[in-house]
């Protein structure tokens, strides 16, 4: 494989002066949120979501219907970017939990866009899912926060949170990114739709 080469160091991995690292990362939200939206949102007119190497925006062209899936908080971060979907662009979207959905019959396939949510890029459930939907016919894009990870590897199209690393158990700056990501997806559908 390909060496790739992660940029944290060993004082990202510190508390920096906090009692614990959840405190830290909770204080690392509006810093996180803001690497999220910068330079996706800079041409102030629309939502550019073109990242080098993650996400090819012609990839959503044709979108008929999405379905979402994740575990835990992913899965709950993925229900707010339903509500942005079908509020703003207009498309029928539907949620699943991961864990479910990847031991049902797939009725998914071509125009359809399953996304994938997962922090790690390494929840086996939500790795099964994306699988079973690529297999089925659809269109799979992961919203992930790790580059390299399995799941930026089984999709065809990446939107990376930029939360950066998050060591404490309960989401917390990796869960706003998530939600961010969500919203500037479902206004560059919007933008589609126009």
């Amino acid at each position: 494989r390909q060496v790739s080469v992660v940029d944290w160091d060993e004082e990202t991995a510190e508390k920096g002066g906090f009692e614990t690292f959840m405190l830290k990362e909770i204080h690392e939200q509006a810093d996180a949120i803001a690497d999220t939206l910068a330079d996706r949102t800079a041409p102030g007119t629309h939502v550019d979501l073109d990242d080098v190497g993650a996400l090819d925006e012609n990839m959503l062209r044709g979108v008929k219907r999405i379905l979402i899936t994740g575990c835990g908080t992913a899965y709950h971060a993925g229900l707010m970017g339903r509500y942005a979907i079908e509020e703003w662009a207009q498309i029928r979207t539907e949620i699943d939990v991961a864990s479910e959905y990847r031991y049902r019959k797939q009725l998914v396939g071509p125009g359809d866009l399953v996304i994938g949510m997962t922090q790690s890029g390494e929840t086996a459930d939500t790795l099964a899912a994306l699988r079973a939907a690529r297999e089925a016919g659809a269109t799979v894009l992961a919203v992930t926060n790790v580059v390299g990870s399995q799941a930026t590897r089984d999709a065809d199209g990446v939107l990376y949170t930029r939360a950066g690393m998050e060591i404490g158990v309960a989401a917390t700056k990796t869960f706003v990114c998530q939600v961010a990501v969500m919203y500037l997806l479902a206004l560059k559908l919007a933008e589609r739709g126009r």
